[in-house]
């Protein structure tokens, strides 16, 4: 019904031929043959050879006796496994339609004298070229259906057919802004408070009216609960849309696989200032795990994961995530304020002052770790199919700016 697919999609086949049209009272259905200990005729639409004592009959052209329609990847038949191979035992862990007949596909007359027969299946997430080979995706293959009309109208055998090609869609990733605002902290987090200005520190204070004026004594404790505004973290919206990922037939679908070779999810957010930069994290993963944010080691491994993405609408094809980041979660600097307690990623507990060691994976070069205006933030997908069937790698940025 289609010239061409994605994974998961569902085919529709659409068989026309009045001669089966067996019994004009009825509603002919022709059905996938599966036998558990093995047929010639095995995930095809026909007849079993098991029904004539178990010998197949080869016609003069290599086909066996009773084959009516199958379904080919590559030229190459869409068959189960046999039970128990490598290939078998891998295919298994990923899908339950293991060759045509796993996935209950029927020929149903559309009315009792059509002769017009209808079926489909969905593309599946895997298959397996033979038993030695190794499960691996559809994608990128040409997939066809063959129809064996034993009678023509001239009284001939003849085999006619449909393909279409089995594609993926180039994913792209984006952000909810071109500009996000500086996030701030609370004096708290700071490094001794003994001034009544917001010198050193990434605060806002709120208008000078407003403050306690009650003399030196308060101005020895510093900025006061209520003389300044709570803290000001930033939540920032990462979208992917990559209709790949769409998979249900109903229901909201999930990015949760880890680019291949790697431990981490397919989306990998940064920070950058000119030749500095940090991993705040990746998104898309299988799991969500507590890590630190890279900014030394420049190596995944104990980076933290935010775990999979959510399809925000079932079809929609587009995947979000929502990720937190403070004004501590950018390269070192100088200029950025004096912070002496961090707030831990690593799984250990906000109590009382928490080094750096608890939020990053290095000691900052020079002064602290900030976020300072004119910082970028980039956010970087890794489509493990694009249209042409490659790895494929998409980014897109925002800044963060004062106003």
């Amino acid at each position: 019904d289609q010239s061409s697919f994605k994974n998961a999609d569902t085919v529709t086949i659409t068989l026309e031929d009045l001669d089966l049209n067996v019994d004009s009272d009825l509603v002919d259905i022709y059905t996938t043959v599966f036998v558990p200990a093995g047929d010639a005729n095995n995930d095809v639409v026909g007849s079993a050879t098991k029904a004539n004592g178990g010998t197949s009959i080869p016609l003069s052209d290599g086909d066996q006796l009773g084959r009516l329609l199958d379904v080919t990847f590559d030229d190459k038949l869409w068959k189960t496994p046999t039970v128990g191979s490598a290939c078998s035992d891998a295919l298994l862990a990923i899908t339950s339609d293991t060759g045509l007949a796993a996935t209950g596909f029927t020929l149903i007359e559309t009315g009792p004298e059509t002769g017009i027969f209808i079926g489909s299946f969905q593309i599946p997430g895997a298959w397996c070229e033979s038993d030695t080979a190794s499960a691996v995706s559809v994608t990128g293959l040409d997939i066809e259906v063959n129809y064996v009309d034993f009678r023509d109208a001239s009284g001939e055998v003849i085999e006619v057919g449909d393909s279409a090609g089995v594609r993926a869609t180039t994913g792209s990733v984006s952000l909810d802004r071109t500009v996000y605002p500086v996030p701030f902290g609370v004096p708290d987090r700071f490094a001794s408070n003994t001034t009544t200005t917001p010198d050193g520190r990434s605060v806002f204070p709120i208008h000078q009216t407003g403050m306690n004026t009650a003399g030196t004594a308060r101005s020895a404790a510093g900025l006061q609960t209520g003389e300044y505004l709570e803290k000001g973290g930033l939540t920032v919206h990462v979208r992917v849309n990559d209709p790949d990922f769409d998979t249900s037939a109903n229901g909201e679908d999930l990015i949760a696989q880890n680019t291949t070779g790697t431990n981490v999810g397919p989306v990998k957010i940064s920070v950058i200032r000119g030749a500095d930069s940090v991993v705040l994290g990746y998104a898309g993963g299988d799991s969500v795990k507590a890590g630190t944010i890279d900014a030394g080691t420049k190596s995944p491994t104990s980076t933290r994961q935010f775990g999979p993405m959510n399809e925000i609408a079932p079809d929609a094809g587009i995947f979000e995530a929502d990720i937190l980041i403070r004004y501590t979660d950018g390269p070192a600097s100088s200029t950025c304020p004096d912070t002496n307690d961090y707030v831990p990623i690593n799984g250990a507990s906000d109590v009382g002052v928490n080094p750096f060691s608890d939020r990053f994976d290095a000691a900052p070069s020079i002064g602290d770790y900030c976020i300072l205006q004119g910082d970028i933030l980039q956010v970087e997908y890794t489509d493990p199919a694009d249209a042409s069937g490659d790895v494929n790698t998409v980014t897109d940025s925002a800044t963060f700016d004062l106003r």
